[in-house]
């Protein structure tokens, strides 16, 4: 799990590209409300805990045979705590007239049963007021260490 932090005071100054890479790898149990979202493929996207039954992620994650894996911090390594469920709902706002539209790639996943919190899984905690210009804004998930392959934590 890789974390990379930006004291930007706007995301609109920030460039945007298609790849994050690089930030440090993240202290195991500092983020227990990322998920990991995996196929026969193998590992596809990430996504964020946010009750004992639903999942936020990007639209364009949207699979056919889902899993989602929940109290991981290396994907090569297991947890006693780690649990998977599987979507038994997806709600999907992206545009289907214009897949372009990343500002609507969103997709909410209802699990097919709850989650049980643990050492490594718990929901996020949603702030209560919007974020001040100079707020720290992290990113984080699973990918590779350098650009376009390397290994995946």
């Amino acid at each position: 799990l890789w974390e990379l932090k930006s004291t930007s005071p706007s995301c609109q100054e920030t460039p945007i590209i298609n790849l994050i890479v690089g930030g440090a790898e993240c202290h195991k149990k500092e983020h227990p409300f990322l998920v990991y979202l995996y196929n026969s493929a193998g590992l596809f996207c990430s996504g964020t805990l946010l009750n004992h039954e639903w999942v936020l992620t990007a639209a364009h994650c949207n699979r056919e045979d889902i899993q989602i894996k929940l109290g991981v911090h290396n994907v090569h390594v297991h947890y006693e705590d780690e649990q998977i469920r599987v979507p038994k709902e997806k709600l999907c706002c992206l545009s289907t007239k214009n897949c372009t539209q990343w500002s609507q790639d969103i997709m909410l996943i209802r699990l097919n049963s709850s989650v049980n919190y643990s050492e490594h899984i718990g929901h996020l905690d949603l702030p209560t007021s919007p974020p001040s210009m100079d707020s720290l804004c992290s990113v984080m998930g699973w990918g590779t260490i350098t650009s376009p392959e390397g290994r995946v934590l």
